[in-house]
């Protein structure tokens, strides 16, 4: 088999042209063999396919694995791609089957995930492992159908650059590496840290420069809430030298490093999950008029098809195309009762064409264009004057900038007006998103010192490296086009919002950010039952509360929901959720048997439980069990086969059943606790 896959890749090699490689390039005979010699590939794994592939930043290989299996061995595939330099830079490996009890605790902890990670990275990885450096997060336990995510970031002279990491997927139930992605770039230019301006300076300067403001924006029911925020994008800095604000100029590409997913202004024009109704009604020709002459869309362009959309607001507008003889579109929406033009796209405009527009000039068309579409404009925030840049095919680029509603003084996140401006000066879009919302006063907030507080503390505010781009890149595409610069900033994915509430660290919904996995109650350390709840708290299975209140009795609602979420990782959490799985779906207890607030005995708990794995029928066999337990004889006969199998299972443990106790929520999540790791 070495024979006929060395020749396969040799033939590959062969057929591409050596013009295109490194001034060093790796033979491609030994991409297969730095990989088997580095990743655990099983030698029945007998299915080979390879090739070579040319993208933008160099010659990758492509390599693939896989095998059958036999009844010792389990089947499966293997991935890995190595650059020309032979260094492995994404690995992955699938096995099949399925083993029992997904939900179960592994015996596999984070620390111990890592440790796995840390040595899988040294074998596969010992040109970047000397620089890399693990994410520390509080341990925890991941279920047996679950994964550990090990995240490493490159390090040089102590200081991190964050646009370089590795990320190691440590499998929870066979405890193997799974997958591991590398993003790696050679760069040099790394400057000591000796010399920056201290901390404090550098938050001072943060706050001067780019600051931290109160806005308003929504929560996950979309009311509308207070927050305060850092008004910088993920390209913004300050300069660990000078305390200048230092702009990356990279927006996207390979040299970007990503802010966290949050939604931005004027993202939410449609929601189309209110569209109620769609009617081909007549409509005037007054509103083609209007949405023809305000963005001024030339006359070759001809209306077709117009309908009107309701949504279940209560609002309507009419979505209207014009296409031209060459068939290039531009799709306007209008308001069906203000005549007021909603959104503009032009699908056909080539960015690519005609002269570049620098971003100044960009802006200025944008600004002009929302003034003349809309008198909503004197009502926006006319501050974000750079815009975020965008690539799309043969070459072309846009900038789009963002006008923010202002309420009370304040910017609204979820209202404001958006126009982007291709290469060429024309606008490509156009997008105005104004709601009704309930805005609450401003004046009870915490105050905006506090707040910077809590966003510089545990945002993770600090020293690092940046990547420039050089004047006249836009988008870089090798080491040439940037350079390396030291900087202040906040450390990616984590948000940079505070509460105004509750000064907290948060999300853009407004829930409190917390660091690693989920928290574990405070003063259960010293109860009976507190390794068990920290455990499940810690492994997500039990709800974060701030004091747990073990031996308050449990109601039937709340174990139910604890058992749902301890056996699927996915359960719902809303009461009518819960109760119609239970009873419709797992047939745990009957619709007459439902009581929310009720207190349940031990024997309920334990028939709930064994009900909701799937043994009702087994258990149900008359004259069948005997169990251990000394006080059998206490518990209802309905109820013997529940309790012998919850023996066998190891659910519940000793030899006294107890059966007319009542549960507190300490029992339960022993219960559970024997469950996951029985």
């Amino acid at each position: 088999m070495k024979t006929k896959l060395t020749f396969f890749l040799m033939l590959v090699f062969i057929m591409h042209s050596f013009s295109t490689f490194a001034a060093e390039p790796m033979a491609a005979e030994d991409a297969a063999a730095v990989a088997k010699a580095r990743l655990e590939i099983p030698d029945y794994y007998t299915d080979f396919y390879g090739r070579v592939s040319q993208t933008d930043f160099g010659t990758t290989y492509d390599l693939s694995w896989s095998g059958n299996g036999d009844a010792q061995n389990p089947g499966g595939n293997a991935s890995a791609t190595l650059d020309e330099k032979g260094r492995v830079i994404y690995y992955s490996h699938f096995q099949y089957g399925k083993y029992e009890g997904d939900y179960k605790l592994s015996t596999l902890d984070r620390n111990g995930a890592a440790a796995i990670a840390a040595a899988s990275v040294a074998r596969i990885c010992p040109e970047f492992a000397g620089s890399m450096r693990i994410v520390d997060e509080p341990n925890y336990y991941e279920r047996n159908s679950g994964r550990y995510y090990i995240r490493f970031y490159r390090y040089e002279n102590n200081i991190p650059y964050f646009g370089n990491y590795i990320t190691a997927v440590i499998d929870a139930h066979s405890k193997t590496l799974s997958e591991l992605d590398v993003r790696w770039d050679d760069l040099s230019g790394f400057r000591s840290g000796e010399g920056v301006i201290d901390p404090q300076t550098a938050r001072a300067k943060y706050l001067e420069n780019i600051g931290v403001s109160l806005f308003y924006s929504d929560d996950s029911s979309r009311s509308v809430i207070l927050m305060y925020g850092a008004n910088r994008t993920a390209a913004e800095y300050i300069s660990a030298f000078t305390g200048e604000v230092t702009r990356t100029g990279i927006s996207g590409g390979n040299y970007a490093v990503y802010a966290p997913d949050y939604s931005t202004v004027a993202d939410n024009a449609v929601n189309y999950d209110d569209i109620v109704t769609w009617d081909d009604t007549a409509f005037s020709e007054a509103y083609e008029i209007t949405a023809r002459e305000k963005p001024g869309i030339p006359d070759g362009y001809a209306v077709a098809a117009a309908s009107l959309v309701g949504t279940a607001s209560g609002d309507s507008y009419y979505n209207i195309p014009f296409i031209s003889s060459g068939q290039e579109t531009i799709n306007v929406a209008i308001d069906a009762k203000t005549k007021e033009i909603l959104s503009y796209n032009k699908t056909s405009e080539n960015a690519a064409a005609g002269r570049e527009v620098s971003e100044t000039e960009a802006y200025v068309i944008a600004k002009a264009f929302a003034q003349n579409m809309t008198v909503k404009f004197a009502a926006c925030a006319d501050s974000q004057k750079t815009g975020r840049l965008s690539f799309y095919g043969s070459g072309g680029y846009e900038y789009t900038f963002t006008f923010p509603r202002l309420v009370n003084g304040l910017t609204y996140a979820g209202d404001g007006i958006k126009v982007s401006v291709s290469a060429s000066g024309g606008v490509t879009s156009y997008r105005c998103t104004w709601s009704k919302r309930v805005f609450p006063s401003a004046a009870e907030v915490v105050p905006a010192g506090d707040a910077a507080d809590e966003l510089f503390l545990r945002a993770g505010f600090a020293v690092q490296y940046a990547a420039v781009a050089k004047p006249g890149v836009r988008t870089p595409h090798s080491a040439k086009d940037i350079e390396i610069r030291l900087v202040y900033g906040f450390a990616p994915g984590k948000p940079v919002f505070v509460n105004a509430r509750t000064g907290k660290l948060c999300d853009t919904s407004g829930e409190s950010y917390r660091d690693g996995r989920a928290s574990v109650s405070a003063g259960i350390a010293d109860h009976p039952s507190g390794v068990s709840i920290a455990v499940l708290q810690s492994s997500g299975i039990l709800p974060e509360e701030e004091a747990f209140r073990p031996d308050e009795n449990i109601t039937q609602l709340e174990y139910l929901s604890w058992i749902y979420r301890a056996t699927s990782q996915y359960a719902p959490d809303d009461t009518e959720s819960v109760y119609n799985a239970m009873i419709y779906h797992y047939n745990v207890l009957t619709e007459a048997e439902r009581s929310d607030a009720a207190e349940i005995t031990f024997e309920q708990a334990v028939r709930y439980l064994i009900r909701l794995l799937g043994y009702t029928d087994v258990a149900e066999l008359a004259d069948t069990y005997v169990t251990r337990f000394f006080d059998e004889t206490a518990i209802d006969p309905e109820n013997i086969g529940y309790a012998a199998i919850a023996q066998g299972l190891g659910i519940v443990k000793g030899n006294a059943f107890t059966p007319k106790r009542i549960v507190t929520r300490a029992t339960a999540a022993e219960i559970i606790y024997n469950l996951a790791t029985s």
